[in-house]
């Protein structure tokens, strides 16, 4: 985006006054927004996975600790 008002500032010289001053930080904003949205959105579904109580993984089989043989 930065790349391409610069090119339409200073190489094509058709840009208004003030558009670029105006389009350069409203779109930093919003990147900037939407990067905290994200973030804000990858807490929030940690938190509802955690919430349903379920287990990581599943054992299926168990095996007993009497029946093995101690580490050496």
């Amino acid at each position: 985006m930065v790349c391409w008002v610069l090119w339409v500032r200073f190489v094509a010289g058709e840009a208004v006054p003030g558009w670029s001053s105006i389009l350069l930080p409203m779109s930093l904003l919003g990147g900037i927004q939407l990067l905290s949205l994200g973030v804000i959105g990858e807490y929030l579904g940690k938190i509802y996975l955690e919430t349903k109580r379920r287990p990581r993984y599943f054992i299926q089989d168990v095996i007993a600790r009497d029946n093995q043989e101690p580490d050496v």
